[in-house]
């Protein structure tokens, strides 16, 4: 009876593990977090959905690549507008913006340099999994340029949430003293049982 208890224990847990990771694999900013970490890529996720992916990373790509080019554009009118208030500076400042628009770059060529820097990446092989992606990431931004950009975005701290504020009081309540040396993978086994184990009248 006992053996039968913990079966049906087991399998209610891991359907409901199951249903709360439903959809992950629509989840964008997981998804691009996780291609972007060095250590992972793409090995994580199921063959079928790589091109999906892919697309995601070229359209954040397409979009930094626009913002760059009208922040160069809005750099060059405001420039144009500060040479023309006053004559005798209107030569030197129309010679500068002359030269700043030699040296912006090409949209659509910035876009090609980026889709080969994000298939070089995903060619490479993958880091060990001690590495520390922000290392990595520091190491090779010359060589990923554009790529780097959105690493930015999606390796950054979130805003606290109250989820994130309720996860830590829980785990403030189940980390006692007597528990305070446990490594962060018992305190992640420790919180699952938490949240689990009570439905089924378990006591740990």
């Amino acid at each position: 009876m006992y053996d039968l208890d913990v079966i049906m224990a087991k399998t209610e847990m891991l359907d409901r593990l199951n249903k709360l990771m439903e959809g992950w694999e629509d989840n964008k900013y997981l998804i691009l977090a996780t291609t972007l970490d060095s250590c992972h890529k793409l090995k994580l996720f199921p063959k079928e959905k790589w091109a999906i992916y892919r697309q995601w990373i070229l359209h954040e790509l397409s979009e930094t690549t626009t913002e760059v080019e009208h922040s160069q554009i809005s750099r060059q009118e405001s420039n144009s507008s500060a040479g023309t208030s006053t004559h005798i500076f209107s030569e030197l400042y129309e010679d500068e913006c002359t030269a700043e628009v030699r040296t912006f770059s090409d949209p659509d060529t910035t876009f090609a340099e980026s889709v080969l820097e994000l298939d070089r990446y995903f060619n490479e092989k993958r880091e060990d999994l001690n590495t520390n992606s922000m290392e990595y990431w520091h190491k090779n931004s010359d060589r990923f340029r554009n790529l780097i950009k959105i690493v930015k975005k999606f390796h950054s701290s979130p805003p606290g949430s109250i989820e994130a504020e309720r996860l830590f009081s829980t785990a403030g309540h189940v980390v006692n003293d007597l528990r305070s040396r446990l490594t962060g993978g018992n305190i992640d086994h420790l919180l699952f049982m938490h949240h689990n184990l009570l439905l089924y009248n378990f006591i740990y």
